[in-house]
């Protein structure tokens, strides 16, 4: 229950704070989340396919 109470505190102050929204490379976002996810796709032997839009 602490840690719940700690998290919720800690994300009241993130949603304070200003966000400066920036373009972003949807490829690279992609690859990170790819690259993150690696052992769980490799583990599960997983296709993961990203086409060009």
């Amino acid at each position: 229950m602490d840690q719940l109470l700690s998290d919720l505190l800690a994300f009241s102050h993130l949603s304070q704070l200003k966000i400066e929204l920036v373009p972003v490379s949807l490829q690279a976002a992609v690859d990170g989340a790819v690259t993150a996810c690696e052992p769980d796709i490799l583990k599960s032997r997983a296709l993961v396919e990203c086409l060009p839009p």
